[in-house]
């Protein structure tokens, strides 16, 4: 191990200095057991050993020398010591040594044990999951994919700086056409172009491959260079943003069905169809003219359905939804990957309904219901002005519980979680409105959509969030909740999902402490009386913190060097910790202050999430000794967690 590596040298000098020390006592024995003492001490002559009594002389010399040296084993000692005092420290010191050393040896040995479980159970997984893609699709490779994928990147770049996104239709799903496609059309009614010149990726690479029943997916990190500024449309100022290259990191999320193969001949990313092979010009609709295929389908190449910015992407594995299998009986082509993407829609659909003050964007992906409660934000205020939610990005969704009806309820509803930052504005729409993206704070909702019981999913449209159920064609955006071509209502849960209402996130639901092994520091934790801890990710743990922090009214600087250095360890930016603290004084990233068992259980999501790294750090010690404090919880209880915890982590990983 490292540490020893480190202190070779040092354990061998204290191993020889131990070793020295039995030489010498065992010297000192015989001279005192043997000729010192019972040989010369009584008898002037030349001593028992020498003659005169042979008798006495055998059995003074042979026990004497074995007996004495074990009952006057402490004087002996007493005697090396007196003699000898500058070894004798030397051999204290390097005893105590060694004992640290080997105490030191050992948790290093637990820490990178656990660290190193927690990296090798995602390589391990990765590696299981591209066998599964080779032996399906043997001419599947990384290194090829990853050099397409970059290609794309650019030409998606390129589209959203001509802010037309049809060129690149065919390459991305429903949701991200709808987002980039609606975020431009908000762009131009403010009068803005967002151009990126000068792109140049670096480094693309795949981080993660996981497969299921109905896709294969890849985690692809983009590492890029570009000029990224807003220039006013009318006189091409340069309204934000420097016309320098900037470096920066995306994460993308590419899907494929598990039938879809590597076919060595152009695709997608090169533009053509991944069926038939004919040109893609730009796109309507993603059905290929030639071959009438449904070309971002994933049935034939690899389609990208979401992009996270580094700053709030982070690996979450496949893990169980609660609800999901009892639904499945029933639904077995219900996927939570179509339930996302069309949620994404869904948010930015109710952004620019806001923006436009036009419900159009909104009715047929909304109950009605839902429409009649929030009518009064789809319309402009009473000075002309539009309120809406400006610089609105997405950081995350995910579908967190299929709640099935029971008895005589009607509906199923789905609660998908939503992580997003904006600010409140009113404008006037059109007009120049420049970005102000330092005026976000953090927003956790819940999206709950329904859906009538007795519907069944569509295996053919989950990546397709925006056609009709029915009769597969595109939404004509009215003020109609039906399809115009077919007359299929889409607005009363009886084909797909709709907005039913959007709430505060209200948590994660139970699930059992057996379904946490290798990522429990980030998996909801449990305690004896179920009380439950949302802990999924840093914003959680750092935003909840915060608000610890904030109940006696403020972080003092004190609190706020504790939050950062453990944002810092968890690589979490120092930009992002002030959005999420901003975000907690405003009241938008809300939670509910710990008490009692709840509290407890904070602090040991907390210890467990400081244990990813294998130990918990001095600067992570103290800040968790902080909110003991504040939580009315013994500091004794904390290290016991702590202890406890370690060791049962480290057990739990070595049997992996």
């Amino acid at each position: 191990m490292t540490i020893i590596k480190k202190n070779r040298y040092f354990i061998l000098a204290s191993t020889m200095f131990v070793l020295l020390f039995f030489c010498l006592a065992l010297n000192v024995s015989a001279r005192a057991g043997g000729g010192g003492s019972f040989g010369g001490g009584g008898h002037s002559s030349g001593g028992s050993f020498g003659g005169g009594h042979s008798s006495s002389a055998g059995h003074y010399g042979g026990s004497g020398g074995i007996h004495s040296g074990s009952s006057n084993f402490p004087w002996l000692i007493f005697l090396f010591i007196s003699k000898h005092p500058v070894i004798t420290l030397l051999i204290v010191v390097s005893l105590l040594c060694l004992v640290v050393l080997a105490a030191k040896t050992r948790s290093s040995y637990v820490t990178n044990t656990i660290r190193r479980s927690f990296e090798r159970q995602n390589d391990e997984a990765a590696a299981a999951a591209e066998n599964a893609i080779l032996k399906r699709d043997p001419e599947f490779s990384r290194t090829a994919l990853a050099e397409r994928i970059s290609s794309g990147f650019v030409q998606i770049q390129e589209a959203w700086s001509g802010q037309d996104m049809r060129p690149v239709r065919h390459l991305v799903s429903d949701g991200i056409f709808e987002r980039f496609s609606l975020q431009l059309e908000m762009m131009k009614a403010s009068g803005l172009i967002n151009r990126m010149t000068s792109i140049n990726v670096m480094e693309t690479q795949i981080v993660s491959i996981d497969t299921d029943h109905f896709f294969d997916s890849v985690n692809v990190m983009i590492l890029a260079s570009a000029c990224d500024t807003y220039i006013n449309r009318q006189n091409s100022e340069i309204l934000s943003g420097i016309p320098e290259p900037e470096t920066f990191a995306e994460f993308w999320t590419l899907l494929r069905r598990p039938g879809a193969k590597t076919s060595g001949l152009p695709g997608l990313f090169e533009c053509c169809c991944p069926n038939c092979g004919a040109p893609l010009e730009k796109l309507d609709r993603t059905e290929c003219a030639s071959c009438h295929a449904i070309v971002n389908s994933g049935d034939y190449d690899w389609v990208l359905t979401e992009i996270t910015q580094a700053s709030e992407w982070s690996y979450r594995p496949p893990r169980i939804i609660a609800g999901i299998e009892t639904l499945q009986t029933t639904d077995p082509t219900f996927d939570p990957w179509h339930i996302e993407d069309r949620t994404s829609v869904i948010f930015y659909r109710f952004i620019a309904a806001q923006f436009f003050a036009d419900s159009r964007y909104l009715v047929k992906l909304a109950n009605s219901g839902f429409m009649h409660h929030y009518k009064e934000f789809l319309i402009p205020l009473n000075n002309g002005r539009h309120r809406y939610y400006a610089d609105a990005a997405i950081g995350g969704v995910e579908l967190i519980d299929v709640i099935n009806a029971s008895g005589t309820e009607a509906y199923d509803r789905l609660r998908v979680k939503i992580s997003w930052s904006g600010h409140q504005a009113e404008e006037i729409v059109p007009g120049l409105i420049k970005p102000e993206p330092e005026l976000s704070t953090i927003f956790c909702q819940e999206f709950i959509l329904s859906r009538k019981k007795d519907a069944k999913s569509s295996d053919k449209n989950i990546l397709s969030s925006v056609h009709c159920p029915g009769c597969g064609a595109p939404e004509v955006r009215s003020d109609k909740p039906y399809c115009e071509y077919c007359h299929t209502p889409l607005n009363d849960g009886s084909r797909d999902w709709v907005l039913d209402d959007i709430r505060q996130f209200s948590g994660y639901p139970q699930i059992e402490m057996e379904e946490i092994t290798h990522n429990m520091y980030s998996q909801p934790a449990e305690v004896s009386d179920k009380v439950k801890l949302d802990c999924i990710d840093a914003d959680a743990v750092l935003g909840c913190a915060a608000a610890i922090m904030m109940s006696d009214g403020e972080i003092d600087d004190k609190e706020t060097e504790l939050l950062k250095a453990f944002a810092q360890s968890k690589k979490v930016s120092g930009e992002r910790l002030t959005l999420i603290i901003d975000s907690v004084k405003a009241g938008t990233f809300e939670f509910n202050l710990p008490e009692g068992a709840a509290a407890k259980e904070f602090i040991r999501a907390m210890v467990l999430m400081c244990l990813a790294d294998g130990k918990v750090t001095s600067s992570e010690r103290r800040m968790l000794e902080s909110f003991a404090a504040k939580l009315n919880i013994q500091l004794n209880t904390v290290y016991e967690m702590i202890r406890k915890e370690r060791s049962a982590l480290f057990k739990k990983v070595r049997q992996f």
